[in-house]
């Protein structure tokens, strides 16, 4: 790495090298009306990968030395914790010079996510007492699809081995919440726990072209010998699996 990088970077658990970014895009301002600032968001939102990729690209680099090429971590990978403790630096003298313009402590963290995160165990039980602590709410909104298991989901690793047996945790201090729109999305690559049964019949005729007395659910032969295919789905409790 070249010399201007070595104090930013860190190496985490996997020995992966890293650097946490942040950006701050309005502080301490109260506004009635927010869309000039939305504006400003989604410009943000949208160069976001270049600026942050192309960040310590330098014209005056020595010869010889290249930057190793870069790749934006995953949601679950982010500095969700890293974030919520910012906020709660804020918020750990609120008591001082408080301006009446606003009121009440809360934190909100958007996540293209589904609110699964890997995480510090240490770092967990920092930001856990410090909220309950001074009484900070914490709200995390996951732009993804909503997952079938239950959520917020904490990974816990070690923060500089790296453990065989995953260890996780349901946080009772974040309060979770999915968006919605009614707009359809084009594409999903959702895939469902628990495959649906085999078609009517085996048959893969539309519906009109069926004869009647052909709406009920019948397995051939074929499908009745692929036991092992769906037996699965019938093995497992889900409801205990969840909890």
């Amino acid at each position: 790495f070249p010399p201007h990088m070595r104090d930013c970077l860190q190496i985490d658990y996997r020995g992966r090298f890293y650097e946490d970014f942040y950006r701050v895009a309005i502080q301490n301002e109260r506004c009635d009306d927010w869309s000039t600032t939305l504006v400003q968001l989604r410009r943000l939102f949208t160069g976001y990968r270049d600026v942050v990729l192309k960040y310590h690209e330098r014209a005056d680099l020595p010869a010889g030395v290249r930057i190793p090429p870069a790749t934006n971590s995953t949601a679950a990978q982010g500095n969700f914790l890293e974030v919520l403790n910012i906020s709660l630096n804020v918020f750990e003298k609120h008591y001082l010079d408080r301006s009446f313009d606003r009121t009440g402590q809360l934190s909100v963290v958007i996540t293209p996510g589904v609110g699964v995160f890997e995480v510090d165990r240490e770092l967990t039980n920092i930001t856990k007492q410090r909220i309950i602590d001074n009484g900070v709410g914490s709200d995390l909104v996951c732009v993804g699809e909503q997952p079938l298991h239950a959520v917020p989901l904490l990974k816990f690793h070690n923060k500089d081995t790296l453990t065989s047996i995953d260890d996780y945790s349901m946080p009772h201090w974040i309060n979770l919440s999915f968006y919605s729109t009614n707009k359809k999305l084009p594409y999903s690559t959702f895939i469902p726990r628990i495959k649906p049964p085999p078609a009517i019949g085996g048959s893969t005729e539309p519906q009109q072209a069926r004869p009647p007395g052909t709406g009920r659910l019948r397995l051939s032969k074929q499908a009745a010998d692929k036991k092992n295919e769906y037996i699965h789905n019938c093995l497992f409790d889900y409801d205990a699996y969840d909890d």
